[in-house]
């Protein structure tokens, strides 16, 4: 869970490309803005559920069989892995979003100058 951040920093999530290769270049990034949200909803959802069953297992004192380490300090994996997903989701759409103003701006050809 911990490289949910790194993978969508990286631009590495699972989708499906030869799908979205198939349209123009402005609606390929639009519906690759639509998967960046979709990604960083994904990551908020499970947020809470995540938390409930470190704390569950906080709570029960549940220990791992071989080492005898706390449940709960493996099971911290996931929430943090989807909170530092929901900050690099964040980081990584607003970047995409200027790009996608850029790409507008560039088609319409408002360059600026």
């Amino acid at each position: 869970m911990l490289a949910t951040a790194y993978c969508i920093r990286k631009g590495r999530m699972l989708r499906v490309d030869v799908v979205i290769n198939l349209f123009p270049p402005v609606i390929a990034k639009f519906l690759d803005l639509a998967a960046q949200v979709m990604a960083i909803a994904f990551c908020v959802i499970m947020l809470k559920p995540s938390w409930n069953v470190m704390a569950s297992a906080f709570q029960i004192g549940n220990v791992s069989s071989g080492l005898e380490l706390p449940m709960w300090i493996l099971y911290t994996s996931a929430p943090v892995g989807f909170f530092l997903g929901i900050v690099r989701g964040i980081e990584v759409l607003a970047i995409s979003l200027k790009d996608f103003k850029k790409m507008l701006n560039e088609r319409k050809g408002g360059d600026g100058e």
